[in-house]
């Protein structure tokens, strides 16, 4: 039991890090923050911890979301919305939203957005394939 609970606590402190250093890799190459982006279809979505991620839409954009406050158990969510005014995504005033209870979507989470920033999703692509070569 007590070398069952050391693997889960090694577990879970790999994965922190990982997360960690995707997050600080990510802000890296971001750009400057903008007001928002238009938002059509979201495409792809990663989390990097609670309180931030980076979501992919058409037009092969990518934004590195900074959220107001951290948004519960959002690293392990299977699917994600955004909240949109028209057709526009703001900073301060749209939201992540996340399913609170798994397979239902009956409630959801409202996590605002606090800042988004452009990232190159293809640079961050590269870059975590050369942290994987070393």
């Amino acid at each position: 039991l007590l070398l069952a609970a050391s693997l889960i606590v090694s577990l879970s402190a790999c994965a922190a890090n990982r997360t960690n250093g995707d997050l600080a890799l990510a802000q890296s190459l971001a750009e400057e923050p903008v007001s928002g982006f238009n938002f059509t279809r979201l495409q792809g979505w990663q989390a990097l911890g609670d309180s931030h991620l980076i979501v992919q839409v058409a037009g092969k954009r990518a934004y590195l979301l900074t959220l107001s406050h951290p948004c519960l158990e959002l690293d392990y969510q299977i699917q994600i919305g955004l909240s949109s005014f028209g057709s526009r995504v703001q900073a301060g005033f749209e939201y992540v939203l996340v399913p609170d209870d798994i397979g239902s979507h009956a409630r959801l989470e409202r996590c605002r957005i606090h800042k988004i920033q452009p990232i190159a999703i293809r640079a961050l692509d590269q870059a975590r394939a050369e942290l994987r070569k070393k």
